[in-house]
């Protein structure tokens, strides 16, 4: 818990060698965990130049950089490493930096593409229910809470989403069972 001494440990361990993985991957978790995205992205993208085939490092720079709110350069680093390694994982956050950035279109393709890839990703059918819902396409938005529902992943927010969604479309009892569901799971909300 002593992230101050953490820190001086893992710079002067790269000191010694400054292409060690491990150390640059844990300053760069630090760093992205004080809100320093842009050195965090930085750690992590020597880190991934020192191992190019750890994906994981390619991931964590570009949420790095999402942090930042440096989205252009997060969406590039997403197809730098998408061009390489495609998964429902890149892809889902290529979605979230272009919706993030208002590129609604662009985040919509990118969560159905994850979507394509895994048709089971859970972050992916939340991204499209929440676009969808946004631009009035409700039939899009149920199935994709429903599929959420479906694979049991579920949380409180999702059943909420969902009652407002219900609640918008006039469908009230289903609304209703909605929220209460949602109050079961976090009688707080």
């Amino acid at each position: 818990d002593d992230l101050d001494r953490a820190i001086a440990a893992y710079q002067r361990a790269l000191t010694f060698a400054p292409d060690q993985v491990k150390a640059l991957k844990r300053l760069g978790a630090i760093r992205y965990k004080q809100g320093q995205g842009k050195e965090a992205a930085a750690l992590l993208y020597q880190a991934q130049d020192a191992d190019a085939s750890d994906q994981g490092i390619a991931y964590a720079a570009i949420l790095a950089l999402q942090l930042d709110n440096r989205f252009a350069a997060a969406i590039a680093a997403c197809h730098r490493a998408l061009a390489t390694h495609p998964s429902a994982e890149l892809y889902n956050l290529l979605g979230e930096c272009h919706e993030e950035s208002g590129a609604i279109d662009l985040a919509g393709k990118a969560y159905r593409q994850s979507l394509s890839l895994d048709p089971n990703h859970v972050p992916a059918h939340r991204g499209l229910a929440r676009l969808s819902s946004r631009a009035g396409h409700h039939q899009t938005a149920f199935a994709s809470l429903e599929k959420v529902i479906a694979l049991g992943k579920a949380n409180t927010h999702d059943y909420a989403n969902l009652g407002n969604l219900y609640f918008r479309t006039d469908a009230r009892s289903a609304a209703e069972a909605a929220y209460r569901e949602a109050i079961r799971l976090d009688p707080n909300h």
